[in-house]
């Protein structure tokens, strides 16, 4: 093996520390927004440190890139946006569509789904609006407290957390997709979303897809800190 291949940034520098010394073509890939992402400040200097002994490093954000070449030789840094597959291609579906709102994603703080919750919460006080409801898939250790949540405010038939299942049936169904992410990379379910023509609404904070998803045109974008 010449060539050693590594993700995340935590995986990356052991890697990186590991393969010292053994001549071999080192590559690593960051997956997310290194400025918002919320690690330690120990992992933060070994990155600094470390990253430069690599071969190559790749990000699906420009602005990641940008940030490294204060430490690590820009010929080394390469634009990779995430590749997206389906089994068929996809086609009109507006005949299938229902008052659904879809997010994907872990269910961790990283991804916002506090503030997706209290929004639809909002959305759904309007009288045009209230026989809608929100579907989330994915698991994790926020599954808990999100449960509480929506009990807490009343919305147990509204809001359904639907762990791990095939996405890409309720693309065929979803009226509109969001993406609440605090900080991402370049999420490859709203790429998948884009492929089914599903309006999406994004976070602004996710930098890493406005290459693709421009606002008002190709998507919409909010702010945390507005009422929007």
């Amino acid at each position: 093996c010449k060539t050693v291949l590594s993700f995340i940034n935590a995986t990356n520098i052991l890697v990186i520390i590991a393969s010292l010394g053994l001549k071999k073509k080192i590559i690593v890939s960051e997956r997310n927004d290194i400025e918002l992402q919320n690690i330690s400040i120990y992992k933060k200097l070994l990155r600094i440190i470390f990253y430069r002994y690599a071969s190559l490093i790749t990000s699906n954000i420009q602005n990641s890139l940008t940030l490294m070449e204060k430490y690590v030789k820009k010929n080394k840094l390469i634009f990779l946006p995430n590749p997206i597959r389906f089994l068929k291609p996809a086609k009109d579906f507006s005949n299938n569509k229902k008052k659904i709102i879809l997010s994907i994603g872990r269910l961790n703080k990283q991804k916002g789904y506090d503030i997706l919750i209290l929004a639809f919460y909002e959305f759904i006080k309007i009288p045009l609006f209230q026989n809608w409801q929100l579907y989330i898939l994915g698991e994790g250790p926020e599954r808990v407290y999100l449960e509480k949540m929506i009990i807490n405010l009343n919305l147990k038939g509204s809001v359904n957390l639907k762990g791990y299942c095939d996405p890409q049936k309720y693309f065929k169904i979803a009226k509109i997709y969001v993406q609440s992410s605090i900080f991402e990379g370049m999420p490859n379910s709203v790429l998948e979303d884009m492929t089914f023509k599903v309006p999406v609404i994004l976070n602004n904070q996710i930098r890493g897809i406005k290459c693709l998803a421009k606002n008002k045109f190709s998507c919409l974008y909010f702010d945390n800190d507005k009422d929007d």
